[in-house]
């Protein structure tokens, strides 16, 4: 660019308004002309300040240069410049290192320099020029600290998910350290655990039996009597559990299911136990044939645990709903609904989690269990529930597909 090139391209820069026309073929005079390349560096950061730069074409990168902890070097990408932008005041208005870094972006960038000192002549002789870099400077200010204090809101949440994540894997060290600890007990204990309440229950149950046919037998003793096979119940139930859980890897014997027909079987094994309950299990009609893929096992204990649940929150006299239905093309939808006194907010939101149970008697492991497995079965499970209204669990089982 000549003289007269660099006059016209400075009488378009916002940085020169106000200045008297006449003066400009003077002031292209003191600049000088320069070309840099792709990645080539103009200026370094915390180098002694020289000159201020316009760019006359091309477009470069403002960038921080750091180190961080393990020597590397990054870079943080501040902003970048083009045609018309000019960079390099603040260092030479307040004499301190250059803040950041200039890198060349574009194939070339043909750039205007005006040393410090002819910088400052200018300043002195036009004052519109020093008020119009104030201007930018302030400007440049003001977004920075809208870089810094987003920057600082980024790190933020960073941390926040940083720090749940480390609770989150607190919990699972807590909860593995548990299932440790009961894997070992329960291994160790709960077959000879079994065998002698095995026989319990079954003395339980022919002193039952005998009672029957006596007559004016005390209704007390029959009451015994099944207490006993209903705690001994309980007791393998918890034993299982506990063996079950602390296994962790279950295995599944799938097969193709009618499930429907499926669900009215399991039914037909409960159904002595709810209407001494006076309780009511209903399984809404369907009128096509939905088939799918499972451990027929498995998912008994998956049904009968949510119905003992959901008696047991009932109680006597009320309604458990069974529906099935289409989900989608892939999946369909289990629906258990009780009448029953609800979960609260607290133990709802946490149903699933290990150890946690609404009952005093309970181990916690059950609806983790049930989860496990469905979620074996490539499936979700998800529960509504409000105090004194009832609870619905939400089954996605995903269907038979012919391979």
């Amino acid at each position: 660019m000549n003289k007269d090139e660099i006059a016209v391209f400075l009488k378009e820069i916002t940085l020169f308004k106000g200045i008297p026309s006449d003066a400009f073929d003077e002031i292209a005079g003191k600049f000088s002309v320069r070309e840099y390349h792709t990645g080539e560096i103009i200026f370094l950061e915390n180098t002694k300040a020289d000159a201020l730069y316009i760019i006359v074409s091309g477009v470069v990168d403002v960038l921080k240069l750091s180190k961080d902890f393990t020597s590397t070097s990054s870079e943080e990408f501040l902003t970048e410049k083009g045609s018309g932008d000019f960079f390099g005041e603040m260092s030479i208005i307040d004499e301190l290192p250059r803040s950041a870094t200039i890198r060349v972006k574009s194939q070339s960038v043909c750039v205007l320099i005006l040393e410090k000192e002819k910088f400052a002549e200018m300043c002195r002789t036009y004052p519109c020029l020093a008020y119009s870099v104030a201007v930018k400077i302030s400007t440049t200010v003001r977004e920075a600290n809208s870089r810094y204090i987003a920057s600082l809101e980024k790190r933020n949440k960073e941390l926040e998910c940083a720090y749940q994540k480390l609770q989150d894997a607190h919990e699972e060290l807590l909860n593995a350290e548990k299932l440790s600890v009961i894997g070992k007990f329960a291994s160790v204990i709960v077959h000879d655990i079994k065998n002698p309440l095995t026989n319990i229950r079954a003395y339980a149950e022919l002193i039952e039996r005998k009672l029957h046919g006596v007559k004016d037998v005390n209704d007390s003793l029959l009451r015994g009597a099944c207490v006993i096979m209903n705690e001994v119940d309980r007791l393998v139930t918890m034993t299982t559990e506990l063996l079950d859980f602390a296994r962790g890897d279950v295995s599944l014997d799938k097969e193709k299911v009618d499930f429907y027909n499926y669900l009215l079987e399991l039914a037909e094994n409960v159904q002595g136990r709810a209407e001494k309950n006076n309780i009511q299990i209903k399984i809404e009609p369907l009128d096509e044939k939905i088939f799918l893929f499972i451990d027929k096992f498995k998912m008994q204990r998956v049904f009968f645990n949510l119905i003992n649940n959901a008696m047991e929150a009932i109680g006597n006299n009320g309604v458990i709903r069974i529906t099935l239905e289409n989900k989608d093309d892939n999946f369909v939808l289990w629906k258990i609904k009780d009448s029953g006194c609800g979960i609260p907010d607290e133990i709802a939101n946490k149903i699933f989690e290990p150890f946690v149970s609404g009952k005093s008697n309970g181990t916690g492991l059950g609806m983790s269990i049930v989860k496990s497995l469905i979620e074996k079965h490539d499936g979700t499970i998800s529960v509504k529930s409000k105090v004194g209204e009832g609870t619905e669990m939400n089954i996605s089982l995903p269907k038979f597909k012919n391979v």
